[in-house]
């Protein structure tokens, strides 16, 4: 990592980050819809054809207030967000990913399990990251926030993660709707994987690992700022994350470090490509469950398009 951070630098970021995430959730609860009670007009707009992508002004104006606390303490840091618009420039190494709203379609029904995430990026490699989900506690929520090597505060407070360092067969474990059509269990590990769990937001999903609720996860596919709030919390709980890198033509989880293909490409639309499958798991447990999760073999059609690529 290029121009790493002093202990005084994170520590101002552990502070900072927390703030950010704080200030997005805020702005995402004046427009959730409570039941009984009518809420904000969210000017519904959708991003492809198929009315499948929607964005809100919760979406918007989140990101958009992000922005302008994140470059009034660090200006001379690049920032990438989901709802950003195309864009063919050159980026710096120290990027913040953020996700104003990971889970707009649950947020537009009133579901209450969103996220807002926020993530820093040091050439490729997590930094930093926070995460707001509503909450069922005095405040309503839960801002969870973690700094590499610093640790993890659930507002404002120290927090160790519960990790239970034996598999739970009857334990809760989050999965993609789409897990059937990319991945397979073992015979063994089929009826003993897990209570499953879908959520509807990744950003929700991987901090309900964090806070001891579930045990591992699949992320299928995502972009990087559906994981980058996420990912140095999870590492600073003591977890351990596994890609496999399609490129490679590797069919077994290796370990993840960093987004590495960012750190020679310091372009802004790299950061807005679609990441490699990833599965997150106790350190302990990671290797049981890693041998028991397989991708499925491609068909013939699918190789054919590789080659050609």
């Amino acid at each position: 990592m290029s121009d790493l951070f002093n202990d005084q630098d994170l520590l101002a970021i552990s502070n900072d980050i927390s703030d950010f995430a704080l200030l997005s959730g805020g702005i995402l609860n004046q427009y959730f819809k409570t039941p009984g009670i009518s809420s904000k007009d969210l000017d519904v707009k959708f991003k492809d054809k198929n009315r499948s992508d929607p964005v809100t002004l919760a979406d918007t104006e989140s990101q958009n207030a992000l922005k302008e606390a994140i470059f009034s303490k660090y200006p001379n840091h690049n920032i990438v967000g989901e709802e950003d618009e195309k864009n063919d420039s050159d980026i710096t190494n120290h990027v913040w990913v953020i996700d104003p709203l990971d889970g707009t379609r649950n947020f537009l029904n009133g579901l209450p399990i969103y996220a807002s995430s926020i993530g820093l990026l040091s050439d490729g490699v997590p930094v930093a990251g926070a995460l707001y989900i509503p909450w069922p506690n005095s405040e309503g929520y839960l801002v969870i926030s973690a700094v590499k090597g610093i640790g993890i505060t659930i507002n404002n407070n120290s927090y160790i993660a519960p990790i239970q360092s034996e598999f739970n067969a009857s334990g809760i474990v989050t999965l993609p709707g789409s897990f059937d059509r990319r991945f397979k269990f073992s015979k063994d590990f089929r009826d003993n994987s897990g209570e499953l769990r879908m959520g509807g937001s990744i950003a929700y999903e991987l901090a309900l690992l964090v806070l001891g609720v579930s045990q591992y996860a699949v992320i299928s596919s995502s972009h990087i700022w559906d994981v980058a709030g996420a990912i140095p919390i999870l590492f600073e709980a003591g977890y351990e994350i596994r890609t496999i890198p399609a490129k490679k033509r590797i069919n077994s989880w290796i370990p993840f470090e960093s987004f590495s293909h960012l750190s020679d490409k310091p372009k802004y639309e790299n950061y807005r490509t679609r990441i490699n499958p990833i599965l997150v798991s106790p350190k302990d447990q990671i290797d049981y469950i890693a041998n028991n999760i397989k991708i499925k073999k491609p068909s013939l059609l699918e190789l054919m398009k590789s080659f050609v690529k």
